[in-house]
């Protein structure tokens, strides 16, 4: 009796032995199922460095004053033998989205065929975005939009549009800066959406609360494709959305992407 109890006992803690080891694989195997996972999404990440500078033209006549006034603006400020006075603003750097991919593989082609290169923001509007590229093209782009999962806040990347529908304009692109608005504004948006759309657009509070602190432009959301985000360099695109405009909201000296290329 005493002989078969202990057996029963042995067989018990075996068992038990054996369970607490194919957990601990289990849990071993898991956790590389998510390292594995994790590794995967940073290799599928893509970014993209924009170098900008402001460039301002000078006359013949006024070049040694425009020399004069660089070296007090800036150290690093030259004058090309082309009379121009270039200030370099720094770097913006963009994470692009995988869950736009259309979006994300036109955006990637402007970077590696110089597209970008040489391209000025030629619409600038302070507390509201910047933007660059072609206002008119016939390259459209079927709309990616995936909203609320991405909405309008500052720093975010998107498409712009020529057209009434909601295809993109695979040649323009802008980025929100925007400023925080309260739920009277919000409110108004709504209404606004509803009454050119049809569309009625709910706010999720975790998205009020950033356009309340944070800001953006809500009144853009579900109307255009994010596709995007700032992850460094914001306080680049708040120095380009504060530059001096004409009365197109053109920069007076050119905003101009100097350098673009991708990064990890």
């Amino acid at each position: 009796m005493t002989m078969n109890l202990a057996v029963n006992v042995s067989s018990i803690m075996l068992n038990a032995a054996h369970s607490m080891l194919k957990a601990a694989h289990f849990a071993m195997f898991a956790a590389m199922c998510v390292l594995v996972a994790g590794c995967a999404q940073m290799q599928n990440e893509t970014k993209v460095v924009l170098e900008i500078a402001t460039v301002q033209s000078c006359s013949e006549s006024t070049v040694q004053s425009c020399s004069e006034s660089t070296e007090q603006a800036s150290s690093e400020s030259t004058v090309q033998e082309n009379h121009e006075t270039v200030t370099p603003m720094g770097e913006i750097e963009l994470l692009l989205y995988d869950d736009t991919p259309l979006h994300k593989a036109n955006f990637v082609e402007m970077v590696e065929s110089g597209w970008l290169e040489g391209k000025i923001f030629n619409r600038v509007i302070a507390d509201f975005m910047i933007q660059c590229g072609y206002e008119q093209t016939e390259n459209t782009i079927e709309p990616e939009i995936h909203y609320p999962k991405y909405y309008h806040r500052r720093g975010m990347l998107a498409m712009g549009r020529s057209r009434e529908d909601l295809l993109s304009n695979s040649e323009q692109f802008y980025i929100v800066w925007g400023k925080p608005v309260d739920d009277e504004y919000l409110a108004r948006v709504q209404e606004r959406i509803f009454r050119e759309t049809g569309e009625h657009i709910e706010f999720p509070d975790e998205i009020r609360e950033v356009y309340h602190t944070v800001g953006g432009t809500p009144h853009l959301d579900t109307q255009f494709t994010i596709f995007g985000e700032v992850t460094k360099g914001l306080d680049v695109v708040e120095a380009i959305q504060a530059v001096e405009t004409d009365s197109e909201d053109k920069p007076l000296a050119d905003v101009v992407i100097t350098k673009a290329y991708l990064t990890k």
